[in-house]
C-alpha cells in the first residue's frame, strides 16, 4: 500500500504544482511541457520544404511562412533548432486564436555573436507601422520586454553560443520578463489592438518589411493564453 500510495504521488505531483506534462515525445526530443493554454507550438525541429508552410505548429497547423528564405536547421537546446541570418524571417498568419487578451510567449535563443545592435527575435505586429502588440528584443547590453507602447529595458550582457530562456507574460494588465526563469521586469502596460500583422520569429515588421534581424537560434517558441506562473516559466527554462 505504501509503495501504491508513493506512486500515485509522483505522478500527481506537476498538477499539484499547477504544472501539466505529458509522456508524447514532439518532434526529436522536445518533451511538452507546461501545456495548459498553449494554443501554438513550435518545436523548430524541421523544416518543410515549401516556404509558405516551412515551420511545422504541432497545436492546430498554424505553419510558419519563410518569406525570404528558409533558416537552416541545427542541433538545438531541446532536439534541433533553426539558425536564421539576418536575411531570414518566419512569419506566422494572423489567427483569432493568436490574439489573447492574457498570454505568455516563451522561446530559447542562442547568439551567433554577441548583440551589438538592436535585433528582436520574437513579436507581434500591431498597426501599419512600428508599433507591435508584445515584443521581446535586445539592445547592445540590454534586454527589452514591450507590450503595447510600454518598454522595459534590463542591463544584461550576453554571450555567444549560450542557450538563454525568454519569457514575457501579460495578465491584461502587467507585464512580466523572464530571462532563464528568473524574473527581470515588471509593470503596468496597455495592449494595442490584434490585428492582420502576424507573429514573426527572427525579425521584427516594421511598415510591412523586415527590421532588427536576429543572427541566432531559435528553438521551442510557444505562445499560451493565458500568463504562466513563474513556476511554469521557471520549468520552462529548466527542460
Amino acid at each position: 500500500m505504501r509503495a501504491l500510495v508513493l506512486v500515485v504521488a509522483l505522478a500527481g505531483c506537476d498538477r499539484v504544482f499547477g504544472l501539466e506534462s505529458t509522456d508524447a515525445q514532439v518532434g526529436n526530443g522536445d518533451a511538452l511541457r507546461v501545456g495548459a493554454g498553449l494554443v501554438a507550438y513550435y518545436p523548430m525541429d524541421e523544416l518543410r520544404p515549401t516556404a509558405a508552410a516551412c515551420a511545422p505548429e504541432v497545436i492546430a497547423q498554424r505553419d510558419g511562412n519563410c518569406t525570404d528564405g528558409m533558416p537552416t536547421v541545427v542541433d538545438g537546446h531541446l532536439g534541433k533548432a533553426y539558425s536564421f541570418v539576418p536575411t531570414r524571417d518566419i512569419r506566422v498568419n494572423a489567427d483569432g486564436a493568436l490574439d489573447p487578451a492574457h498570454f505568455s510567449v516563451a522561446t530559447w535563443i542562442r547568439f551567433h555573436a554577441a548583440p551589438d545592435k538592436s535585433v528582436c527575435p520574437i513579436n507581434r505586429g500591431s498597426g501599419p507601422g512600428a508599433d507591435n502588440v508584445w515584443q521581446i528584443c535586445f539592445d547592445s547590453a540590454r534586454i527589452v520586454y514591450w507590450v503595447g507602447k510600454m518598454q522595459f529595458p534590463v542591463n544584461q550582457t550576453f554571450v555567444a553560443d549560450t542557450w538563454y530562456h525568454l519569457a514575457l507574460t501579460f495578465d491584461g494588465t502587467m507585464l512580466t520578463g523572464y530571462l532563464d526563469g528568473t524574473l527581470l521586469a515588471s509593470g503596468a502596460a496597455i495592449l494595442l489592438p490584434y490585428d492582420n500583422d502576424p507573429m514573426t520569429l527572427g525579425a521584427d515588421l516594421d511598415n510591412g518589411s523586415a527590421d532588427n534581424p536576429i543572427d541566432a537560434d531559435l528553438d521551442d517558441v510557444r505562445l499560451y493564453d493565458r500568463p504562466l506562473t513563474t513556476m511554469e516559466v521557471t520549468s520552462l527554462a529548466t527542460e
